[in-house]
């Protein structure tokens, strides 16, 4: 409910402004000075795109999976891969398989395909650890299908019942983008506008000068 109101607030007061200050920019990007029609134009870019910028950074570091499965046990790697779990606590997405070098802290991850009885039969490089993947991933059931990569595992998580907060964020950042792309739309608009105006002054001018 917190979050909701939250949520609320930020899309009312985003709304206000746009409206107030959009109307503002439509006055002052149509006067004669140019600069001052850009002071809402840049001025949002200072505010808002650092903003936009926290909120995708912040993105970028959510944690990709609820659980976890390593195995401490292999003399000169660790393997690692993590799940992102349903409401009821079934897997809805595995990553790929991390493996980790013990000696130079070197990562690689390689992609892993199972069958419909839980067996691991691909890829290339995570069949050599193939018994200790399918020992850690019988563990609380079996895995089928194939894996995702850590960049997709972020997506699966965001549509997932835990990530209403970060598609929340994603989405005032792409505004916040838009907003600021409005205000300068207006300055254009303001500007051609204004330029049209004082040509067909001078025009009318030349007209009258020749007639006389």
């Amino acid at each position: 409910m917190e979050d909701l109101f939250e949520i609320i607030t930020i899309w009312g007061l985003l709304i206000f402004n746009v409206i107030v200050f959009g109307i503002l920019e439509f006055y002052l990007a149509g006067r004669k000075n140019k600069w001052i029609g850009l002071l809402i134009p840049v001025l949002s870019l200072v505010l808002l795109v650092p903003l936009s910028i926290d909120f995708i950074d912040e993105f970028s570091e959510i944690p990709v999976w609820e659980n976890s499965y390593g195995d401490e046990t292999l003399d000169d790697v660790k393997i690692y891969f993590g799940v992102i779990n349903d409401k009821s606590g079934s897997p809805v997405a595995f990553s790929d398989l991390q493996v980790k070098d013990r000696s130079s802290g070197e990562k690689k991850w390689y992609p892993m395909e199972f069958d419909q009885q839980g067996n691991l039969i691909g890829g290339k490089e995570a069949l050599k650890y193939k018994s200790s993947i399918e020992d850690l991933s019988q563990t609380d059931g079996f895995f089928t299908g194939k894996s995702c990569s850590p960049k997709a595992m972020k997506w699966e998580y965001v549509k997932g019942r835990e990530g209403g907060r970060y598609r929340s964020q994603l989405i005032l950042a792409a505004l916040y983008i838009v907003v600021i792309a409005f205000y300068f739309f207006i300055y254009w608009i303001m500007r051609k506008r204004l330029c049209r105006r004082e040509a067909a002054v001078a025009e009318e001018k030349r007209q009258m000068l020749k007639s006389l």
